[in-house]
């Protein structure tokens, strides 16, 4: 009988209530910001989400996902285009565009922490080193720059890219630095040994580093070939292309 139950299930389609892989469910709405949400980070330890919003909210709010409360607000002059947390998890790491800032924040306390200064364009992404020490940003300025979290300095400025920079990602030990631009490239950046870069003939929206493998995923755009009304290319799924650049 309990065969027999079995085989019913399969021919069926149905999935055993005991399922390890249920459908995800949605726990939380969360509202607050009053504008448009441009970036979002979850904490290490899973329980914190950080989101950052556009003129006039100006706002980074950490919320508490497992109860969908705001923990802090984190006040800007500016949109937030850019939010990151540390690897601790002490500090969140935000950056602007009008005012083209990065600033450091006390996540327990919402207390500003310091201000780095330095690009002379919107800040578009920050990146933590993974083990905290370096802080990457990248700017339409067209430069990235790593920063000392503990002093403010600027450690380097990476110039080469011809127009924004859009994202920097780390390599998970820390000894690469990967940056994607307008300009249609990838760079790989090595703290003594140069830099890579592979030409591509679209511009790169986002990418990740991969784990485990000696190598980079990245992910380009492909315009389609019907546009939206207002004008802008049509994304499909068939339309997002895939590359892998081996390192080293």
């Amino acid at each position: 009988m309990v065969k027999k139950k079995k085989d019913s299930q399969q021919q069926t389609g149905t999935r055993p209530p005991d399922s390890p892989h249920p459908a995800l469910k949605l726990r939380h709405t969360l509202r607050g910001h009053t504008s448009l949400v441009l970036g979002i980070a979850l904490s290490p330890d899973g329980f914190s989400l950080a989101s950052s919003s556009a003129n006039p909210d100006n706002t980074v709010r950490l919320w508490d996902v497992r109860n969908g409360r705001v923990l802090k607000t984190l006040k800007h002059k500016a949109p937030v285009r850019a939010v990151c947390w540390s690897p601790d998890g002490t500090t969140v790491a935000t950056g602007t565009s009008d005012d083209k800032r990065v600033y450091l924040w006390d996540s327990a306390t919402g207390r500003q922490i310091r201000i780095l200064e330095g690009h002379s364009g919107t800040v578009k992404e920050v990146a933590w080193s993974p083990k905290g020490k370096i802080l990457a940003s990248c700017s339409s300025d067209g430069t990235i720059r790593l920063w000392d979290p503990a002093s403010g300095q600027t450690l380097h400025e990476l110039r080469g890219h011809l127009k924004d920079v859009d994202g920097v990602a780390w390599s998970p030990e820390g000894s690469r630095l990967c940056s994607g631009s307008w300009d249609n490239v990838v760079k790989l950046w090595v703290r003594s040994q140069g830099k890579k870069s592979e030409r591509w003939r679209d511009m790169i929206i986002s990418f990740i580093v991969s784990h485990g493998f000696p190598m980079v995923i990245t992910l380009h755009r492909v315009p389609s070939t019907k546009p939206f009304a207002s004008g802008m290319p049509k994304l499909h799924s068939s339309n997002m292309c895939s590359r892998v650049i081996r390192k080293g």
